[in-house]
């Protein structure tokens, strides 16, 4: 019997894949890859990256030449080479996918014979944003991206209504690495209340709003420079930056992770809120229109309503009080293991593709 061609993934990320993998083996990063991209390599696709970086005078270039055009050119350029022997090409996230697309109109370029993925984050956020006329122009940056994968239903629209036709959208659940993120729900734990999070979706003005003045304490874990201006309440705790093995372990101390997000079209917060849940934490997250897709109030975690402090503070006081909380935060583990995995966002990833005669 003839063994399956192996399949060849060239991933375009911020992140160097060897340094990653490394990370990974020290327990410092939770996926072997980026996005849980190894998932695919336990079906047989090999995941390869770019070249070695480069350092001296040709560095310097690419960093300027980055800075001018606002992309990371480095790791698309690096890629041609690697590209040549791969059969797709996935971009994690809309950054490198539009580096890609400016060099892939390039005589001889690679990257005009292959499939070409792009995992799309705040895409759909800019383009409901735009005129038609700005839309289209935007869009145009991504000709060579032959598939968007984004994580929630509601985005499909906006893609739609820029001009992107609905045999390249894909959309799936987002997924976080569950044997990473693991937790007893039932557990004792010493962190009442935790937040974290540093993208500019979060919405912490709205959260010192709603425990201002009350006996609610928060540990914070963010950048002070990242949160908003203004001295935070005095019943904050302030943790900065940590590590990811120090993250994973706040998360299985904590009793209930707020997640305050502001409305936007991608369902931001959703790694935290997943890796929260999947670690056994009640998890309170803000109802937007996407994060709606994943929780349910009262079923596997507390909604309240965005930008709105007393909707925020009563959902907290609903976590604390609780007698089900143990039961939602049960609830939310289990749906993060049978719904919001790494391993079963790529396999419908995967499905998706081959379903629209694209193998990875």
């Amino acid at each position: 019997m003839n063994e399956p061609e192996r399949r060849t993934v060239l991933a375009l990320t911020d992140a160097e894949l060897a340094t990653w993998r490394e990370a990974h083996r020290k327990g410092e990063a939770a996926s072997a890859l980026p996005y849980g991209m190894e998932e695919l390599e336990r079906d047989g696709t090999h995941v390869i990256g770019p070249s070695h970086a480069v350092g001296g005078p040709i560095r310097k270039g690419f960093d300027v030449w980055s800075h001018r055009v606002g992309l990371p050119m480095e790791p698309a350029v690096r890629g041609i080479t690697a590209a040549r022997r791969a059969d797709a090409i996935l971009c994690a996230l809309e950054q490198h996918a539009r580096a890609l697309s400016a060099i892939a109109g390039v005589p001889g370029s690679p990257y005009r014979r292959r499939p070409v993925i792009a995992l799309t984050c705040w895409l759909a956020e800019e383009l409901r944003h735009l005129d038609a006329r700005d839309a289209v122009a935007l869009v145009e940056r991504y000709a060579a991206v032959d598939r968007f994968v984004f994580w929630s239903r509601n985005q499909r629209q906006i893609y739609l209504d820029a001009g992107i036709s609905a045999e390249r959208l894909i959309d799936v659940q987002y997924g976080v690495d569950t044997r990473y993120y693991t937790g007893d729900p039932g557990a004792r734990r010493t962190i009442p209340l935790l937040t974290v999070g540093q993208d500019r979706g979060r919405d912490y003005p709205t959260l010192w709003t709603a425990i201002r003045g009350t006996d609610i304490v928060v540990d914070v874990v963010c950048p002070p420079h990242r949160l908003a201006p203004g001295a935070p309440p005095a019943n904050v705790t302030l943790h900065g930056a940590v590590g990811h093995r120090r993250y994973a372990q706040l998360l299985r101390e904590a009793a209930i992770v707020v997640v305050p997000t502001h409305e936007l079209a991608y369902p931001t917060g959703q790694s935290v809120a997943l890796e929260a849940a999947a670690s056994g934490a009640c998890v309170v997250v803000a109802g937007t229109v996407p994060m709606r897709e994943y929780f349910t109030d009262g079923v596997d975690g507390f909604l309240y309503e965005p930008g709105d402090p007393e909707s925020l503070r009563d959902a907290i006081l609903r976590a604390t009080v609780s007698s089900d909380r143990t039961l939602i935060a049960r609830a939310g583990q289990g749906h993060a293991r049978e719904r919001w995995s790494t391993a079963r966002m790529w396999a419908d990833i995967v499905s998706a593709l081959d379903e629209t005669g694209i193998a990875i």
